[in-house]
Parts: C-alpha cells; structure tokens; sequence
C-alpha cells in the first residue's frame, strides 16, 4: 500500500502534472506505452535520505486521502472549507518533497509553478 501512495504523491504533484501537460495533448488517448515514460523516480531504500523522503510522502498521501473521506462527510460549509483548506496545504507539502526528491533548481520550481 506504501507504494501505491508514494506514487499517488509524485502522480499528483505539480512536476509530473506539468511534465504529463507538456508531453499529451488534452483530450486524446494516451496509450500505454505513453504511461510508461512518466518520469518516476526509483527510490533507494537503503538511502536514509531518499527512505525519508519516501516516508513524508507517503504519511502526506495518507493524511490527504483522510481529510478528503472527512471533507465529503463534512455537512457544514465551513467544515469542507476548512478540510479543503488543509488538503492545499498537505498537497504543497508533497511538492516539496517532489522537487526535493528530483533535484530541481528554485528556476525549475518556479517553472512547474508557474
């Protein structure tokens, strides 16, 4: 399970969104193949740095998918506003670690960031 939400986090991130953009034209079937080039860093478990990075990514994925089941849940506006709210932040966490993860210069980050 700690893999699919490691890849999850990097599917939903800023970089792969942009790279994903860049790469498809909207609208069209992609094939799979295509899929297939999605840039996915390979981690090194062994690696205590590239383990953390994996670790937080994961733990965010996790706390993201619970505020969202809550914010679904949620009757009160406020409350879907506030678990929304907390859902950006987790989200921007994990890019983060994404451009941590890949290496990207603040010129890069600033690319993917628009």
């Amino acid at each position: 399970m700690e893999a699919i939400k490691f890849i999850l986090g990097l599917l939903n991130s800023n970089f792969i969104r942009l790279w994903f953009n860049t790469n498809f034209e909207a609208g069209l079937h992609i094939k799979i193949n295509q899929l297939q080039k999605i840039p996915i860093v390979n981690i090194n478990i062994k690696n205590p740095k590239q383990k953390s990075q994996h670790d937080s990514i994961v733990n965010l994925v996790t706390q993201v998918l619970a505020a969202k089941q809550k914010q679904a849940q949620a009757k009160e506006g406020r409350d879907k506003d506030f678990l929304g709210n907390q859902c950006n932040a987790l989200d921007m966490q994990i890019d983060n670690l994404v451009y941590e993860l890949y290496e990207l210069t603040e010129d890069e980050i600033k690319i993917v960031e628009g």
